[in-house]
C-alpha cells in the first residue's frame, strides 16, 4: 500500500486470504467492489481452482490508476454466487503522482 503510480498506470493487487468458512469457494465466488473509495476500473481475476475451507489463496484484482494526481483507496469483499457479500473487506491504497 501507498505505492506511487503514474497516471493511468495498469497494476495488479494481490492479497493472501484464508477461507475461514464452511463452504468451498469456486465458480461464482468473486471479489467485488464495495462502493467505498474509487473502483479504479478494478476487475477480479477469477479463481483457477476450488478453495477449500481452511485453505489460503492469493486473490488478485487488475486495476488502472486514476489519471489525476492524489491518494486513492479501493475496497473489495468476497461475494458468493447468490450475491451475498462477506463481512470482511480488503483494500488497496495508492498515490498517483
Amino acid at each position: 500500500d501507498n505505492t506511487v503510480m503514474t497516471p493511468g498506470q495498469d497494476f495488479v493487487k494481490t492479497w493472501r486470504v484464508k477461507n475461514n468458512g464452511t463452504c468451498p469457494w469456486g465458480a461464482g465466488y468473486a471479489l467485488t467492489f464495495t462502493g467505498t473509495g474509487t473502483k479504479m476500473d478494478g476487475q477480479f481475476i477469477a479463481f483457477t481452482e476450488v478453495i477449500q475451507p481452511g485453505q489460503e489463496v492469493e486473490v488478485s484484482v487488475q486495476f488502472k490508476a486514476p489519471t489525476q494526481a492524489g491518494n486513492y483507496v479501493s475496497t473489495w469483499t468476497m461475494t458468493n454466487p447468490r450475491g451475498v457479500t462477506f463481512p470482511e473487506a480488503i483494500y488497496v491504497k495508492i498515490t498517483v503522482q
